[in-house]
Formats: structure tokens, C-alpha cells, sequence
């Protein structure tokens, strides 16, 4: 009786350290590709005159990095700074974010004006979150803009959807990107 017991109870143990090991051992969806932005299946886009926004993605597994290259191509819009203003152009078309997934909150130089931008990335199940908060003096006074991706990839691996919301002194904004994969 006590054989049979103990084979019964290394059986459980050993399919419960089978079933553990499984679960930590699933992959997370690979966003790695060139990606362009699907205008009609996105909702609530802020942007007039949009004429690209791309993004090529690389995903390292083993160092969970993540390098996103976005380019976003606007009509050129006129701009005049007001007094107090840090920025003094408008932002550059091709901007690179390297994000350590799971890993410590990074600050780095936003490439577009003098703002240091404080970014993470978090696994949440098979959804990717990017964080980006930056902090600067406009018209006179201090702001902050936050920024919260959340990415989604389609079972294909063909679609990536990024639920974004921004906030800002003007509010929070939400958004639906929907990217094709090329």
C-alpha cells in the first residue's frame, strides 16, 4: 500500500513540475518584422495628412531586447514655438527605442528635442507593454506626456494591433494602430 502511494505521489509531483515548467517555458509572440500602419482598420488616428507611419521591429529572445525603428512620415505642418519652448523644430521622422523587456526603467535621450524620456517594457501574458514618460517646460510651464502601448499579435502573425493612450495637460487620448505585417 505505501508502494503504491508513493508511486501515485511522485507521479503527481512529477506531473505538476511537467505542467510548471511547460507554463515558464511558452514563448512570447516574436514582433520581429517591418510593419506599416493599416489607416482604415485603425481607429481614432489624431494625425491629418498622414502619408506612412512603419515600424521595423527586432526581438532578441535571450537578452529579452527589443528594438523598435519608427517612422512616421507627416505633411510638412508649420511651427512656431512659444515663448519658453524647449522644442524648437518639430520631431525627426525616424526615431529608434530599445526597450530591456521585464527589466529596469531605462532613461534615455529623446532624439527629436532636448527631453530625457523614461521608458520600460512588461510582459503582460501574450501582450507586450511599452511605457514611455517624458517631462519638459512649454509655454511657461511643466508638462508631462505619457505614452502606454499595448501590443497584440494576431494568431497569424500578420497583424499587430497597439492599443495606445496618451496622456497629456490636454488629457488622455486613446487609440487603435492597426500594422500589417510586409
Amino acid at each position: 500500500m505505501r508502494t503504491k502511494f508513493r508511486v501515485m505521489l511522485c507521479s503527481i509531483c512529477f506531473g505538476l513540475f511537467v505542467a510548471v515548467v511547460s507554463v515558464h517555458a511558452q514563448e512570447h509572440p516574436d514582433f520581429s518584422g517591418r510593419w506599416v500602419l493599416d489607416k482604415d482598420k485603425s481607429k481614432d488616428l489624431p494625425w491629418l495628412n498622414l502619408k506612412e507611419y512603419s515600424m521595423v521591429v527586432s526581438y532578441n529572445r535571450g537578452g529579452e531586447q527589443l528594438s523598435v525603428k519608427t517612422r512616421i512620415w507627416d505633411q510638412p505642418v508649420p511651427y512656431t514655438p512659444h515663448p519658453g519652448d524647449q522644442f524648437k523644430f518639430l520631431p525627426v521622422p525616424l526615431v529608434e527605442a530599445i526597450y530591456t523587456i521585464d527589466g529596469p526603467e531605462v532613461t534615455v535621450q529623446n532624439p527629436a528635442a532636448p527631453v530625457e524620456v523614461k521608458q520600460n517594457a512588461t510582459w503582460r501574458g501574450e501582450k507586450l507593454e511599452l511605457r514611455n514618460q517624458d517631462e519638459w517646460t512649454g509655454a511657461g510651464k511643466r508638462n508631462r506626456w505619457t505614452t502606454i502601448d499595448v501590443w497584440q499579435l494576431a494568431p497569424d502573425g500578420k497583424t499587430l494591433t497597439v492599443q495606445q493612450s496618451i496622456e497629456s495637460v490636454r488629457g488622455t487620448q486613446t487609440e487603435t494602430l492597426v500594422f500589417v505585417k510586409q
